[in-house]
């Protein structure tokens, strides 16, 4: 479900691993309260400095209000 959701992703290696690692992680939320999406602030030095999930057949952040 963490892959279908987009928080891990293939490595090189064909392992997955966490699309926010060293992220401070802050979830998305549309005006119902639902969370619908999640970004990330690295903490230290790195690129990109923030980083969100990826839309997702059951999620589509594109035209969602969100609080």
């Amino acid at each position: 479900m963490a892959e279908q959701a987009g928080l891990l992703i293939p490595g090189k290696d064909a392992s997955l691993y966490d699309r926010f690692r060293a992220r401070l992680m802050i979830p998305i939320e549309d005006v119902s309260g639902r969370v619908i999406a999640f970004g990330g602030r690295i903490i230290g030095a790195g690129e990109p400095k923030y980083l969100n999930s990826p839309d997702r057949l059951f999620i589509s952040k594109a035209g969602t209000f969100t609080g």
